[in-house]
């Protein structure tokens, strides 16, 4: 075999006609292709150890080779353990789901257990809210020792000294009451059931029947609730000022056995405008003052319309003011610019005219 040697200065190019095919270029400690690179041959080598054969036993998963054994025998490994997981995972699935059947029933009865036991007193705040004692008090009682040591009998046993009164009994003997005798009054209650005066003042209610009367005035400066009926003769606001208020969360009754009577004021109906008017929960018989046509209207079937006229289709314009409202000249009045105007057009009409019947003279009409 021929040696060719030769030394280059620079890149090495092959071409096909004007096309580069491939380079290679030197670098610092390599030698670059451009291009791909064909091996012909069954071997590719560096440093005496076959490249090619690398790649085959690399892909075929055999362990030739001492670089590629350990990745062999560390597949191997997987191997034996992924058959082993598919063999326990059916144990493994069983399991899991009975933990997950347990853990279920658990939190329910621990749900259950919190719910049980959520009024459960857990705290010493929570006795001393409650009204028990939580720590010792230096002027509590608590015990026979500190009642003897005050000097009081403690037990039984103890002697009691000549003429001390110390039973019901003796009590008895001795001629006073040790019990309530029937028609006895013992008590400021039994005093207030019998109707008479048991504290420092005297008051301002009979109690009368079922209910509690009196002649004086009674003054409430803040609410005054009552959850049954108030009855009344009348109901007058004394002070002069403010707006005495009646309100209810639905509708206000107004009920009497011959008429709702209105003395010495003005009826005022509620205020609304045509856009107001449609959201309101109106009835048959409903009267309201619009705003925008300026008159009292009623609510019938389906619609509002003015009082004293014919039921009128909702838009139709039926006064001057809706057609001022609307921008409209509705008299003679206003600026003269607005006349001059007017009467212009008006004249430009006239001089048209002429034309208009000259025009209409020369058309020709087929009666065939």
């Amino acid at each position: 075999m021929s040696t060719f040697v030769s030394e280059l200065s620079g890149s090495l190019i092959f071409r096909s006609g004007s096309s580069e095919q491939a380079s290679l270029v030197p670098k610092a400690n390599a030698l670059a292709l451009t291009g791909s690179l064909n091996i012909t041959g069954s071997s590719l080598t560096f440093n005496g150890s076959d490249i090619i054969s690398r790649i085959v036993n690399l892909e075929a998963g055999t362990g030739g080779e001492a670089s590629i054994g350990p990745l062999n025998i560390h597949s191997s490994s997987i191997n034996t353990f992924t058959s082993s997981y598919y063999t326990d995972s059916s144990s493994f699935d069983s399991r899991i789901d009975s933990i997950e059947s347990t853990t279920s029933t658990n939190s329910s009865a621990i749900t259950q257990l919190q719910s049980n036991t959520s009024s459960y007193i857990s705290s010493t705040s929570q006795l001393t809210d409650s009204g028990f004692l939580t720590s010792s008090n230096s002027s509590i009682v608590s015990s026979s020792g500190q009642i003897a040591a005050f000097g009081y009998i403690t037990s039984a046993s103890v002697a009691v000294p000549a003429g001390t009164v110390s039973s019901s009994a003796q009590i008895s003997a001795l001629g006073y009451i040790t019990g309530s005798p029937e028609n006895t009054i013992s008590s400021s209650q039994q005093l207030l059931d019998l109707g008479f005066v048991s504290g420092s003042h005297t008051g301002i209610f009979t109690e009368t029947g079922s209910f509690y009367a009196t002649s004086r005035d009674l003054q409430v400066s803040g609410s005054f609730r009552v959850s049954g009926s108030v009855a009344a003769n009348s109901f007058i606001s004394t002070d002069g000022t403010g707006q005495p208020t009646l309100s209810s969360n639905s509708n206000l009754i107004l009920s009497a056995s011959d008429a709702v009577i209105i003395r010495n004021a003005l009826l005022r109906p509620g205020r609304f405008t045509d856009s107001e008017t449609g959201s309101l929960a109106a009835i048959d018989g409903d009267i309201l003052f619009n705003t925008w046509s300026y008159k009292l209207q009623f609510y019938s079937g389906s619609a509002f319309y003015d009082i004293g006229a014919s039921n009128i289709p909702a838009g139709t314009i039926s006064s001057s003011q809706q057609i001022e409202d609307l921008g409209f000249v509705t008299s003679s009045g206003g600026s003269s610019t607005d006349i001059t105007a007017l009467n212009t057009f008006t004249s430009s009409y006239y001089v048209d005219s002429a034309s208009f019947s000259s025009r209409i003279d020369t058309v020709t009409v087929d009666t065939s």
